[in-house]
């Protein structure tokens, strides 16, 4: 009871006061496998294995531990709403006009009508003793990037999370990278 209370009042101070974003040029690759091996023990708990999928070379102007947590908050969650035995795929993909678009994919139930309005609120969760801040803290983290968090497929065995950071900008330079194609 203690380290849930711990946790629920950190997620609680991570959304009323979030941290100021401190952006670079980044690489993808190197983020998104981090959230892998974070996650690697919990997935393998619940009988779900893990698959990144980045080019090594896709970068993002972003504050690496902020867009860590906001993607470890989405494959936790992939991972819980996932059957045994199955995958929850992460990728990184160059975006529309070079911009830079995380993907977080599972199998399972679809979320439901009912749900999808309020999904990003804060305290809203249907997990029994989630503190229903993970998706909020994610939306917060996004937006304080030029970005933003959706649900991009909701069907029963495809449901995918995306974020969507802006152009990668070197210089006075935008990086153009070849626009990615949906699934």
């Amino acid at each position: 009871e203690t380290a849930r209370l711990e946790r629920l009042i950190t997620d609680f101070l991570d959304y009323a006061h979030p941290r100021a974003v401190s952006k670079s040029t980044s690489s993808v690759a190197d983020t998104l496998h981090y959230v892998a091996s974070a996650c690697r023990a919990f997935a393998s708990e619940r009988g779900v294995r893990l698959e990144v999928s980045v080019p090594a070379e896709l970068n993002a102007e972003m504050d690496p531990p902020q867009i860590q947590q906001a993607v470890m908050n989405l494959v936790k969650n992939a991972i819980q709403a996932s059957p045994q035995g199955e995958v929850v795929h992460i990728r990184g993909l160059s975006g529309i006009n070079g911009s830079v678009r995380l993907e977080v994919q599972n199998v399972g139930e679809a979320i439901s009508k009912k749900d999808l309005d309020f999904m990003f609120e804060p305290f809203v969760t249907k997990k029994i003793g989630g503190a229903g801040l993970g998706l909020a803290i994610t939306r917060n983290i996004c937006r304080s990037h030029g970005g933003d968090v959706s649900l991009g497929a909701n069907q029963p065995d495809n449901i995918c999370f995306l974020i969507e950071l802006p152009v990668c900008v070197k210089g006075n330079l935008i990086v153009q990278e070849k626009s990615w194609v949906g699934f």
